[in-house]
């Protein structure tokens, strides 16, 4: 198991949000927003915590926001730039507009990640969700190799390392058939 101290959680807020047309980082879930959301389900389990967004995003934490080093990238950049910025080995991924996921994922994720390789959650019907695991430090050099080749893809990427997939099932007492819903449009976040 990798150790809270370890561990930077790293929250991809960087996307331009534009099928929202809202920056998703300061909609409303629970009665906080997004980034708040984000912010307490991870600070369990880090001893850092950075923000992958552009500095003018608005949040009442001091947390450093990291921008991309390359941009247009997509959630490559980010992770490419927050992993470069991290001063740890092990680094806790998740995306701003998975509202839903619970501290129970997190633990099993943490619990279940093998420090040396990306560790990613696949659902019950196979489907790999990249954009939530943990990437270790040494993954810097395989995510820039791709943003120089031009493919931003972060399966492309996965599918170029050893990865381990951590599978969830409907037994585990956090699974939830919705909690990976996606928010990326108006329609979405009626649905949460």
């Amino acid at each position: 198991m990798i150790r809270k101290q370890d561990i930077c959680g790293i929250i991809l807020a960087g996307g331009k949000s534009s099928r929202m047309g809202y920056n998703k980082a300061l909609l409303k879930y629970k009665n906080q927003s997004f980034i708040d959301t984000a912010i307490n389900l991870i600070r369990p389990f880090c001893s850092e915590i950075l923000i992958s967004s552009n500095p003018d995003i608005h949040t009442p934490h001091d947390y450093p926001i990291i921008e991309d080093i390359y941009k247009d990238c997509g959630p490559a950049g980010g992770i490419f730039s927050s992993l470069k910025a991290s001063s740890k080995k092990s680094n806790l991924i998740i995306p701003i507009d998975i509202p839903k996921v619970s501290t129970g994922l997190i633990e099993h994720l943490i619990d279940q990640a093998d420090p040396k390789n990306i560790s990613v959650i696949r659902l019950p019907n196979g489907f790999i969700e990249p954009l939530c695991g943990i990437y270790p430090k040494s993954a810097l050099s395989i995510v820039e190799s791709f943003i120089n080749k031009g493919n931003y893809k972060i399966m492309s990427i996965l599918q170029a390392v050893n990865i381990k997939t951590i599978d969830i099932n409907e037994s585990m007492s956090f699974y939830k058939k919705d909690m990976f819903i996606n928010v990326n449009t108006p329609k979405d976040y009626k649905q949460i």
